[in-house]
């Protein structure tokens, strides 16, 4: 079973006040929020399951749940072009469109996928022909 982050399993956080806030265009939600993802819900889904879990998508904390998981793939970005490829031309998830939200993102891919290289996650070219993702999850994984 596949389950995306992004469907119940994670949401924006104030940094400073801890709460949960609604996504909003009006700054950058990256400049004061966090978009983080919820352990406890990930844990309930795959203990509620009978066949394996696959989690995809990403949250700024989600390389602290390695652990959780048999195996973890990071589909990485080669450059800062192919960030901005991805983002601006994706058409079901406008975050990174609003002013400043690109810049943002920019801001922290590289230490947010430093993160998971130092967890010993395998790190997959996202820009690769999909056949060959899908082949190098598979080696991985089996």
């Amino acid at each position: 079973m596949a389950l995306d982050i992004d469907k119940g399993f994670a949401r924006w956080v104030n940094r400073e006040t801890g709460e949960t806030a609604p996504y909003s265009t009006d700054e950058p939600m990256i400049v004061h929020h966090d978009w983080l993802a919820d352990a406890e819900k990930m844990q309930h889904a795959i203990d509620q399951e009978n066949v394996p879990v696959w989690f995809f998508g990403s949250a700024h904390n989600l390389h602290t749940f390695q652990d959780m998981f048999k195996h973890v793939f990071l589909l990485s970005y080669p450059n800062e072009d192919a960030i901005r490829h991805r983002i601006l031309t994706r058409a079901e998830n406008d975050y990174g469109k609003a002013p400043g939200e690109l810049d943002g993102i920019i801001g922290y891919w590289k230490s947010y996928e430093q993160n998971f290289e130092n967890m010993g996650t395998t790190v997959i070219d996202c820009t690769l022909p999909v056949e060959k993702i899908i082949e190098k999850i598979r080696e991985v994984a089996s």
